[in-house]
C-alpha cells in the first residue's frame, strides 16, 4: 500500500531515547552491586578485573567503568562481557591494533543475559571482524557507543531463536559508519533497533528475526539502508533512509514497513522479495518500489488524479453535494454498476445526514469527505459509514467531520470481515457521552478480516466507547499520528488484536489511553503520547475464564503524564499478562504499577518521575548501567558548540556560539541534559547554571533571542523543545509556543554569536549534533608538580629539581619519570628513577656542559603509571660562566735603537667576573725587556702599563708582542705591534722621516748641537709635501731658536728651516719659515 506526501509526517519523527533515571539495575530493593573502575587502560588487566570480580561474586551485577581518555588496543584477545555485566565506555576508545586482527574488540559471551554496553568508540581499523558479538543471548542493551572501520558487522546481536521469546535486545543512539554492516539483528524476538544513525556501509540495519520493533533511525550513504533479509513480522517504522543503492529491502515475511521517508536512493526507494509484507504510509516516488500490490487512494491532502490507484483498475470520480446519505447511496451503487473495473472516486462536498441505512462502501472504493457526515436524532443506523459486507477490500475515506449528535449506540466508520481498509485525516466527534461506557458508541471499529487496516492523522473527540476500537485476531493494523480525547478508551487493542503497530498517537482525558486487553499479542506501541487519562498506558487480562495471556506485546519510548502512569494486569491464574516488553517509557506523575498473574514482563530502561513503583514480584529488571544524560550541543555549520555566554548563571544570559571546550565535567557551561516534560518535549538544562534554554519573553516572533532562564512548568512552554531527527545523524530543535527553530544567527561561523530562533529553512544552521560528554568516572590517579619551577644554572656546571608525585582516588601505583626538553651537552638523571607506593619525590639533577648554548629552556618531566600519565613544566635558564676580555692601546708603538716605549693593557669583566688576571708579553725582540705596573689586575677589571726598552744591540724590525691575561683556566690574549728604527744619532727624543714620496730617502743625524738634514723631494707646496723631517712631539707653547747655518743650493727655492707640523702626513696643517738659496727668508703654512 502506498502513500501520500501529505501524511502528518513520515521518517525519523523526533529524538525518543531517553537516558533513564532508575535507581536499580536488577533489584528494586536489596541490590548490592559490584562497580569496577578501571585505571589500568589495558584489556589484559580490565579482564583480570573483571573475571576475580565475578568469581568473587558470582550473583551480583558488575558494572564496569573504563578509564576516560585511554585507548584500549586489542590485538590477540578482545573483552568478553557475561550475564549482569554492564560496561560504561563513555570516553575510552577501543581500537583493534592493526587491521589483522581476527577477533571481536568486545564479545557478549554465549548464553548470556542482562549485558549492556553504553558509550565510548569503537574502531575496527578496517579489520574483518565484528565490533560487538553476542551469540545465543538475549536482553542486552547497547546505547550511545561510536563503531567505524570493521570489515564485518560493526554490531551482532544473535539471540535464542526467532520463536523463542524473552530475548528483548536493544540497540540505541548508535553512530555507525564505513563498515561491512551497521546494525545486525539475527534469530531473536522482540528486538528493538531505535534512534540510530547509520552511514557510510555497506548495509545500515540487516535484521533476520521475528517481531523486531526498527524505529526512528537514519540510514544514509549505504548501499541498502535497511535490509529485512529474512524473518517474519517484523516493524520497520519512521525510518529515513535517503541517498542508500537500496533505501529499504524487505524479505521475510509478514513485516509492517509503515511511515518511512525514502528519498535519493539510487536504485529503488523499496524492494521487496518477501510475501505478505505490509507496505503502509512511506514516503518515496510512486513507481520507485517494485513488487507491489498497491493501493494508492487519494487522500484529502493529497487529492491525485493518477489513474492508477488499484493494479489493474481504471478509475471514475463522483461528486455529489449537500444530500442524504441515502442518496448518496445510491449515486455511488449506480457508479459502481457503470464502472465495474474502476475505482470509485467518491467526493461529498457538503453535509450529509444518515437515516436508516449508514454508508456502505464496497471494494475499491476511495471517499474525499469536504464537509460533514450528520447523525441526529432521526437517524436510526448504527453506523455513519460501514463496509458492505464481509471480505470487501481497499477502501479509504479521508477528510471532513464524522459527527455523531452526542447520542449513544451510533458508530462513526464501521469495517467488519474486510481488509485494506484506510482511515486517513478526519474528524470523528460527539458519539456519545464517556462519563460511562456506552456500547456501540465507537468511533470506529475494525473486526476480524484479513490485513491490513490503516487509520492515521484522525481528530477523534468524545465517544461513549472506544476512539478506535480494533478486534483484529491475526488482522495487523497501523494506528498512527491521531489524537484521541475524552473517549472511554483512545485505542482499544481488544479480543486477541494481533500484531497492530500504535505510533505517535495522542491520547488525552480518556478513561483508558493505550488499552491491550483480552489476549491482545504482538502488538508494538511506538512514541504515543498518552496524558491524563484514567489509566495512559494498560495490559490487561481480565477475563473470569480461562483464555491465553495479553503477551509479547512492546511498549517502546511512549510518553505518559498524570493518572495511572503505566499499568499491567492480569487478574487470576486463568488470564495471564505475560512476556510483555515495557522499554524506555517516560512516566511522569504517574506510577508503574504491576499486579499482574503472569511471568516475565520485561521492564527496561524506563524513566520515572513523580511517581511509585509497585511491583509483585514476579517481574524482570534491567535498568543496564547507562551513560550520563550531559551532552554538547554542536552547530553543524560552523563547529561551535552552543553555550551559556560568559559561563553565567544568571537569569537572562544570552545562549550563543563558542569553541567546544574539553569534555568530560558534566558541570561545564557548554553542557546539556535534556530532561522530558511531557508530549515529547524537553527541558534543555545548562550543566553550569542548572537554568534552562528559553526564548526570550515568550516571543512568537522570528529572530527573538534564546537566552537561559528557570524553568517554569506552566502552559507558556517557551521553555520546551522537540529534538527533531533532521538527517544525517543532525537535529532541529523546534521551540513548543513558537514552533519555530533553533538557529545560529545569520549563520554565522564567528564564536560569540546569539541564537534565536527562526522559521524552518532547511539551514545547517539549524542543524545541530548531539555529541556524548559526561562526568568523567572518579578513578584512581596521580598530579605531578616540580620546585622550583624556574632554575638558573651555568654551562659547566649542575643544578636540582624535585618532581613530586601527588595520589587521587586512592591511586598506589608505580609511577616513572623521565625528562624531555633539555638543550643539546645536558644531561638529567632521576634519583630514584621512579615512585612507588603512589606517592613520594624523586631528585632531578641536571648536568650543562661548557659547550651548552646559553638560553631559556622548557622542560618537561612524564609520570606514567600503565595507561596513566601526566607531566610538569619547569624553566631551565643556561647562562655563560664568567670571562674577561683583554685589549691593548695603542695598537703599534716605534723606537730607536736604545729608547723605551709603552702600552696600556685594560681587562673587561664578562658575565660578572670578579677575579684576578695575571699578565704577562711574549714576542719581544732580543734586547728588549717588558715589565707590567701593575703586574696583575685585580676585582676582574681595570688595566697596567707594559714599558718595553730596547737596547742598541736590538735588531730593528717590526715586531708582534703577545700580551696574555691569566685568571684559573681562563686565558685570553690581544697583540700589539713593536717598531723599532735604527739608532740615528739624533738626540733622545727626536726622529726623522720622510714625508710624502720624495724620490730620494733622507737622513738626519747631529753632532756638537748641530742637526744635519739630507733629503730630496719635488717641494713643501700646494696640497701636498716632499721632504724629509727631523722632529720631535711637544705639547703646549713653544718657543724655537735656530740657526740655518749652512743650505746646499740645488734649487732657488730649495728651503731649509724650523717647521711646525700637526702630524707626518703628506697633507698635514703645518707653520715653515725657511731660507732660501735665491729667495731670502720666508714663511708660509697650510
Amino acid at each position: 500500500m502506498l502513500a501520500s506526501a501529505a501524511y502528518a509526517k513520515q521518517g525519523a519523527v523526533r529524538a525518543l531515547y531517553t537516558v533513564p533515571n532508575m535507581t536499580f539495575i536488577e533489584q528494586p530493593a536489596g541490590e548490592n552491586v559490584v562497580t569496577i573502575n578501571d585505571t589500568s587502560g589495558s584489556i589484559s588487566s580490565l579482564q583480570s578485573a573483571i573475571d576475580n570480580a565475578r568469581s568473587a561474586n558470582p550473583s551480583n551485577v558488575i558494572v564496569i567503568h573504563l578509564l576516560r581518555g585511554a585507548v584500549y588496543s586489542v590485538s590477540g584477545t578482545g573483552l568478553v562481557l557475561g550475564s549482569h555485566e554492564c560496561l560504561i565506555a563513555e570516553g575510552a576508545v577501543l581500537q583493534a591494533a592493526s587491521s589483522s586482527v581476527s577477533v571481536p574488540l568486545i564479545t557478549v559471551a554465549s548464553g548470556s543475559t542482562n549485558v549492556s554496553i553504553s558509550g565510548g568508540t569503537l574502531d575496527g581499523q578496517g579489520a574483518n571482524i565484528q565490533g560487538i558479538n553476542a551469540s545465543s543471548t538475549s536482553r542486552v542493551n547497547i546505547d550511545k557507543v561510536v563503531l567505524k572501520n570493521f570489515g564485518s558487522d560493526a554490531i551482532s546481536l544473535n539471540g535464542q531463536g526467532n520463536s523463542t521469546f524473552d530475548n528483548e535486545m536493544t540497540v540505541t543512539r548508535t553512530d555507525i559508519s564505513a563498515s561491512s554492516v551497521g546494525i545486525h539483528i539475527q534469530n531473536s524476538t522482540q528486538a528493538t533497533v531505535l534512534d540510530n544513525n547509520c552511514h557510510d556501509n555497506g548495509t545500515g540495519i540487516l535484521v533476520s528475526a521475528a517481531w523486531a520493533n526498527i524505529a526512528n533511525n537514519t540510514c544514509h550513504n549505504n548501499t541498502t539502508g535497511i535490509d529485512i533479509a529474512g524473518g517474519s513480522d517484523n516493524v520497520v517504522a519512521n525510518n529515513t533512509c535517503n541517498n542508500n543503492g537500496t533505501g529499504i529491502h524487505a524479505g521475510g515475511t509478514g513485516g509492517m514497513i509503515v511511515s518511512n521517508a525514502l528519498g535519493g536512493n539510487t536504485t529503488a526507494g523499496i524492494n521487496s522479495n518477501g510475501s505478505s509484507n505490509n507496505f503502509i504510509d512511506n514516503l518515496f516516488t510512486p513507481g520507485n518500489a517494485t513488487n507491489f500490490i498497491s493501493f494508492y487512494p487519494p487522500l484529502i491532502d493529497n487529492q491525485h488524479t493518477d489513474t492508477t490507484i488499484v493494479n489493474g483498475m481504471g478509475r471514475t470520480d463522483l461528486t455529489i453535494g449537500s444530500t442524504t446519505i441515502d442518496d448518496v447511496q445510491n449515486q455511488y451503487n449506480a457508479a459502481r454498476s457503470a464502472n465495474p473495473n474502476n475505482v470509485i472516486v467518491l467526493h461529498l462536498n457538503g453535509t450529509f445526514t444518515v437515516g436508516g441505512s449508514a454508508l456502505s462502501l464496497s471494494s475499491n472504493t476511495s471517499v474525499l469527505l469536504n464537509g460533514t457526515i450528520q447523525i441526529d436524532s432521526f437517524t436510526t443506523a448504527t453506523a455513519a459509514i460501514a463496509t458492505s459486507a464481509s471480505g470487501q477490500t481497499r477502501i479509504s475515506i479521508s477528510g471532513g467531520t464524522l459527527d455523531g449528535g452526542n447520542l449513544e449506540s451510533h458508530t462513526g466508520f464501521s469495517a467488519s470481515s474486510a481488509s485494506m481498509i484506510q482511515v486517513d485525516g478526519m474528524t470523528i466527534q460527539n458519539f456519545g457521552d464517556n462519563s460511562t461506557h456506552h456500547s456501540g458508541s465507537d468511533s470506529i471499529h475494525f473486526s476480524g478480516g484479513t490485513t491490513p487496516y490503516v487509520v492515521t492523522r484522525c481528530t477523534i473527540n468524545k465517544s461513549g466507547a472506544r476512539g478506535i476500537w480494533s478486534q483484529l485476531n491475526h488482522q495487523k493494523a497501523l494506528y498512527s499520528d491521531n489524537s484521541v480525547t475524552l473517549t472511554r478508551a483512545c485505542i482499544d487493542a481488544d479480543s486477541s488484536t494481533f500484531g497492530s503497530v500504535m505510533m505517535f498517537n495522542f491520547c488525552d482525558s480518556n478513561d483508558y489511553g493505550l488499552f491491550v486487553e483480552q489476549s491482545a499479542q504482538h502488538n508494538a506501541s511506538i512514541g504515543n503520547i498518552s496524558n491524563n487519562n484514567s489509566h495512559n498506558i494498560a495490559v490487561v487480562n481480565n477475563s473470569t475464564t480461562a483464555r491465553p495471556p495479553t503477551a509479547f506485546n512492546s511498549f517502546i519510548s511512549n510518553s505518559l503524564m498524570g493518572a495511572s502512569g503505566l499499568k499491567n494486569i492480569g487478574t487470576t491464574s486463568n488470564a495471564l499478562t505475560s512476556d510483555n516488553f515495557f522499554f524506555n517509557n517516560i512516566i511522569i506523575n504517574g506510577p508503574i504499577n504491576s499486579q499482574q498473574f503472569g511471568s516475565q514482563n520485561y521492564y527496561s530502561q524506563n524513566y520515572l518521575s513523580g511517581g511509585t513503583l509497585s511491583t509483585s514480584g514476579a517481574e524482570v529488571f534491567f535498568n543496564s548501567a547507562d551513560v550520563s544524560g550531559n551532552l554538547q550541543i554542536h552547530d553543524s555549520n560552523s563547529g561551535l558548540a552552543v553555550i551559556v555566554q560568559n559561563a553565567s548563571t544568571t537569569d537572562g544570559a544570552a545562549v550563543v556560539t563558542a569553541q567546544p571546550g574539553a569534555l568530560g565535567n558534566g558541570s561545564n557551561d557548554d553542557e546539556w541534559q535534556f530532561i522530558p516534560t511531557s508530549n515529547g518535549y524537553y527541558k534543555v538544562v545548562n550543566g553550569n547554571s542548572s537554568l534552562v534554554m528559553v526564548v526570550q519573553g515568550a516571543s512568537s516572533s522570528s529572530g527573538t533571542p534564546v537566552i537561559q532562564t528557570a524553568y517554569t512548568a506552566d502552559s507558556t512552554f517557551n521553555d520546551e523543545w522537540l529534538i527533531q531527527p533532521d538527517n544525517n545523524g543532525l537535529y532541529n530543535f523546534v521551540n513548543r509556543l513558537s514552533g519555530l527553530y533553533l538557529d545560529v544567527s545569520g549563520a554565522s561561523t564567528t564564536p560569540g554569536t546569539q541564537l534565536i530562533q527562526f522559521p524552518s529553512d532547511g539551514g545547517s544552521n539549524q542543524q545541530f549534533s548531539l555529541v556524548e560528554d559526561s562526568p568523567a568516572t572518579a578513578v584512581p590517579g596521580f598530579t605531578l608538580s616540580a620546585a622550583p619551577a624556574s632554575q638558573s644554572v651555568v654551562a659547566g656546571r649542575s643544578a636540582n629539581i624535585t618532581a613530586t608525585v601527588t595520589p587521587s582516588n586512592g591511586f598506589n601505583g608505580t609511577v616513572s619519570l623521565s625528562v624531555s626538553g633539555l638543550p643539546a651537552g645536558a644531561t638529567g638523571t632521576f634519583n630514584p628513577t621512579s615512585v612507588s607506593g603512589g606517592s613520594g619525590s624523586s631528585t632531578l639533577t641536571i648536568s650543562i656542559s661548557t659547550s651548552t648554548t646559553p638560553g631559556t629552556y622548557t622542560l618537561t618531566i612524564s609520570g606514567a603509571s600503565g595507561s596513566l600519565s601526566n607531566s610538569t613544566t619547569v624553566t631551565l635558564i643556561v647562562t655563560a660562566p664568567p670571562d674577561f676580555a683583554i685589549s691593548a692601546t695603542p695598537s703599534s708603538q716605534t723606537v730607536t735603537q736604545g729608547r723605551s716605549t709603552s702600552y696600556t693593557a685594560s681587562v673587561s669583566p664578562i658575565n660578572g667576573f670578579t677575579g684576578t688576571v695575571n699578565l704577562s708579553v711574549s714576542g719581544l725582540p732580543s734586547g728588549a725587556t717588558g715589565t707590567f705596573n701593575p703586574t696583575s689586575i685585580t676585582g676582574g677589571s681595570g688595566s697596567s702599563t707594559l714599558s718595553v726598552a730596547t737596547t742598541s744591540s736590538t735588531v730593528a724590525g717590526t715586531y708582534t708582542l703577545t700580551i696574555t691575561g691569566t685568571s684559573g683556566s681562563l686565558s685570553h690574549a690581544t697583540t700589539t705591534t713593536l717598531v723599532v728604527n735604527p739608532s740615528t744619532g739624533l738626540p733622545q727624543g727626536w726622529t726623522d722621516s720622510d714625508i710624502g714620496t720624495p724620490g730620494l730617502a733622507g737622513s738626519a743625524t747631529f753632532s756638537s748641537g748641530t742637526f744635519k738634514v739630507n733629503g730630496g723631494g719635488a717641494d713643501i707646496w700646494g696640497t701636498s709635501d716632499n721632504f724629509h723631517y727631523a722632529s720631535e712631539s711637544l705639547t703646549g707653547d713653544v718657543t724655537i731658536t735656530a740657526r740655518v747655518a749652512s743650505q746646499q743650493n740645488t734649487n732657488a727655492w730649495a728651503k731649509s728651516g724650523v717647521m711646525i707640523r700637526d702630524t707626518t702626513a703628506a697633507n698635514s696643517s703645518y707653520v715653515f719659515v725657511f731660507v732660501t738659496p735665491s729667495n731670502g727668508v720666508n714663511m708660509q703654512y697650510r
